[in-house]
C-alpha cells in the first residue's frame, strides 16, 4: 500500500489538515518523523489512517466499555469519540494505492442530528467509478486491496504503545505471514509449495514405474527364436508378392506400348487417305495439257530459230530456271517424306516383332481391366502385409518394453498369421486368373495388324509414285501454258 494524501477535519485535536505525500518535502523523503508536544495531534494522524481504513483504532480497542461523562450514549470505545468537541461534523479521508495498483479513497464521517444527538458514523470507499457504503463490503475490499486485515495492520503498520511487544511474542507462523505480506515475499512461499507438490508427484510416479518394472516378465530364448522365425517367413512372403507385383507392372507397361502402336497405325492411315485424294480431276486435266505440249514440240523448235522471237526465248529461259528451282524444292520435299516413310516402316517392323514375341500374352489384351484391377488388389494386399509386419515389429518392441504374457502374444500372432494366409489365398487366385489366359485371340489380332501394315506399305508406294508424277507434270504444264500464251501473242 502507498499513501497519497490524508485530509482531516475536526478529528480530535486537529481542526483542519491536509498531508500530501506526493508533494515536497515528503515526496523526496524515504523516512520522516512526526514530532511535537503532547496534544498537538501526532497520534491523531495515525488514528485517522486507521479510522479511514477500518473505522476503528488501536486506542479504542484498549479503552473501557463504558460511556463517557459528556455523552452518556457513547462508549469510550466508540469511534465517534474522535469528533472534535464543540463541532457538529468531522471526517477523515485517506487516498492510497493498493497492492493491485488501483487508487482508492476511504472516508469516515461524523455529524450531529438536528435533535442534538450524534448520528452513526458513515464510511465510504471509492475506486474505479465505484462507491461502496456497506461496512461488510468495505472491509472485504480493504483487505483485498492491502492484503492484510485490521489485526495484522495494528501489529505491523500502525503499532500503538505496547503493541510491538505483542508482535514480537507472536508465533513463528503468524510472524512469517505478516512479514511476507508487508515485504511482498509471499510469492516465494507459493513457489516453494508448488515445488514440493511437483516433487511429491514425481516421487509417487517413480515408485509406480519401479513397481511396474519389477512385474515385467522377459521372453525365453525359445520364444524369441519362434518370433524370429515367424518374422523371416513374413519377409519371404513379402518378397514373393513383390516379385509378382513387378511382373504385373511389366504387363501394364506392355499395354501402354500397345496403345502407342495403335496410335501410329491410325496416323499412317490418315497419310494414306491424303495420298489417295491427290489424284483428282484437276490433276488428270493438267496431264492432258502436258500431252498436247509434247505434240507441239516441233513448233516450239521453229520459234527458237526465229530472230524475231529472241525476247520470247529469253523469257522462256527465265521461266525454265524458275521451274528448275521449283523442281528442286519438290524433289527435296519428296526425299524428306521418303525418309519419314522409311522411319515409319522401320518402327512398324519393330512393333511387329514385339507382337510376335508376345503372342503368349493375348489374354492380357482382352482382360486388361481385370488384370489392372488385380494389380491394384495385389498392391492393397502388399500394403496390408506391410501393415501387419509393422504391427508385428511394434509387438516385438513392446515385448522388450513391457513383456506381456506368452498366451497373449501367441493369440496375436495367430490372428496375424490367419490374416496373412487369407491375403496369400487372394493373391494366388489373382495369379491363377492371369495364368489361364488364352493366346489364340491375341494371335488373330496380330495377324490383322500385319495386314494393315501391308496395306500401309502399298499406300506409301503409291504416294511416292504420285509425288514423282505430280512434280514432272507440274513442270511440263507450267512450261506449256507459258508457251501457249507466247504463241497467241505472236499471232
Amino acid at each position: 500500500m502507498i499513501l497519497n494524501k490524508i485530509i482531516i477535519h475536526n478529528i480530535a485535536s486537529i481542526e483542519d489538515a491536509t498531508i500530501d505525500f506526493n508533494s515536497e518535502p515528503l515526496s523526496d523523503a524515504s523516512l520522516f518523523l512526526i514530532c511535537g508536544t503532547m496534544g498537538t495531534g501526532k497520534s491523531t494522524i495515525l488514528d485517522c489512517i486507521a479510522l479511514s481504513l477500518f473505522g476503528t483504532t488501536p486506542r479504542l480497542q484498549s479503552s473501557p466499555q463504558k460511556s463517557s461523562t459528556d455523552q452518556e450514549d457513547i462508549r469510550l470505545s466508540d469511534e465517534r469519540q474522535y469528533l472534535r468537541r464543540g463541532t457538529k461534523e468531522g471526517f477523515s479521508i485517506l487516498e492510497f494505492i493498493g497492492n493491485d495498483k488501483v487508487t482508492y479513497r476511504a472516508k469516515i464521517a461524523f455529524r450531529y442530528k438536528k435533535t442534538d444527538k450524534i448520528d452513526s458514523s458513515k464510511r465510504t470507499l471509492e475506486y474505479d467509478n465505484t462507491i461502496l457504503e456497506k461496512k461488510g463490503d468495505i472491509d472485504r475490499k480493504i483487505k483485498e486491496a492491502i492484503d492484510i486485515d485490521y489485526s495484522q495492520f495494528c501489529r505491523t503498520t500502525l503499532l500503538a504503545q505496547g503493541e510491538f511487544t505483542k508482535f514480537l511474542k507472536s508465533d513463528d507462523a503468524e510472524k512469517s505471514s505478516i512479514l511476507e505480506k508487508i515485504t511482498g515475499t509471499d510469492i516465494y512461499s507459493k513457489i516453494g509449495r508448488k515445488i514440493f507438490e511437483k516433487s511429491r508427484d514425481a516421487e509417487n510416479k517413480y515408485k509406480e514405474e519401479e513397481i511396474a518394472l519389477k512385474n515385467i516378465q522377459t521372453l525365453s530364448d525359445e520364444e524369441k527364436e519362434e518370433y524370429a522365425n515367424h518374422k523371416a517367413e513374413l519377409n519371404n512372403t513379402q518378397q514373393s508378392i513383390e516379385k509378382q507385383l513387378s511382373q504385373f507392372r511389366a504387363i501394364k507397361q506392355w499395354f501402354n506400348t500397345k496403345a502407342d502402336i495403335e496410335k501410329e497405325i491410325e496416323d499412317n492411315k490418315q497419310i494414306l487417305q491424303i495420298t489417295s485424294s491427290k489424284k483428282d480431276d484437276t490433276f488428270l486435266s493438267k496431264k492432258r495439257y502436258v500431252s498436247d505440249f509434247e505434240h507441239h514440240s516441233e513448233q516450239i523448235s521453229l520459234l527458237k530459230t526465229n530472230n524475231d522471237n529472241r525476247e520470247i526465248l529469253t523469257k522462256y529461259n527465265s521461266y525454265k530456271e524458275i521451274l528448275y528451282k521449283e523442281f528442286y524444292n519438290i524433289y527435296s520435299d519428296l526425299q524428306y517424306h521418303e525418309r519419314l516413310l522409311n522411319e515409319k516402316q522401320d518402327r512398324l517392323r519393330e512393333l511387329t516383332t514385339i507382337f510376335e514375341q508376345r503372342k503368349g500374352e493375348k489374354e492380357l489384351y482382352d482382360q486388361a481391366p481385370a488384370i489392372l484391377g488385380s494389380i491394384d488388389r495385389i498392391t492393397n494386399i502388399r500394403n496390408e502385409i506391410n501393415t501387419k509386419e509393422q504391427e508385428l515389429t511394434h509387438l516385438s518392441q513392446s515385448l522388450l518394453d513391457i513383456e506381456p504374457t506368452k498366451q497373449q502374444i501367441e493369440s496375436v500372432i495367430k490372428i496375424i498369421s490367419d490374416e496373412l494366409n487369407e491375403l496369400n489365398i487372394k493373391a494366388q487366385e489373382q495369379l491363377s486368373k492371369i495364368e489361364d489366359i488364352d493366346i489364340n485371340k491375341l494371335s488373330q489380332n496380330i495377324e490383322s495388324k500385319k495386314e494393315e501394315q501391308l496395306q500401309l506399305q502399298e499406300a506409301s508406294s503409291i504416294y511416292l509414285e504420285n509425288i514423282n508424277d505430280e512434280a514432272t507434270y507440274k513442270d511440263n504444264i507450267n512450261l506449256f501454258e507459258e508457251n501457249q500464251k507466247q504463241i497467241e501473242t505472236k499471232k
